[in-house]
């Protein structure tokens, strides 16, 4: 069983980092061949979070590597990560960290915290 669970979150974790703009329960449940409520209970056993706030979490720390480590505009940010549009991610981004994209980047692109 716990090789099944080791396995279980490195291929659940891999394919929602490559993955994360069109990932899914329902994808990754059928992946996995199991019912979607069955796969929520493995995945918060292994990862010890739902898997809407993994998701929302892994969305924010590719945010922020991106933002702080390509050229890329905050629209195609979004988009890479999933978002309709860009103020809908600027939205989860400024509830998140308290900032918005343009604000954290110009924080913490110089290295300093103003």
């Amino acid at each position: 069983m716990l090789n099944f669970i080791h396995i279980f979150a490195k291929e659940c974790i891999d394919y929602i980092t490559s993955r994360i703009s069109k990932v899914s329960v329902k994808i990754l449940s059928e992946r996995f061949n199991m019912p979607p409520n069955l796969f929520c209970y493995y995945f918060r056993k292994v990862t010890g979070k739902t898997f809407k706030r993994f998701i929302l979490e892994k969305r924010l720390e590719l945010a922020k590597f991106m933002l702080l480590n390509t050229e890329k505009r905050v629209s195609e940010i979004a988009s890479k990560l999933g978002y309709s549009d860009t103020s809908n991610f600027t939205h989860f981004f400024k509830r998140l960290t308290g900032m918005s994209p343009a604000e954290y980047k110009k924080r913490h692109s110089s290295g300093k915290n103003l």
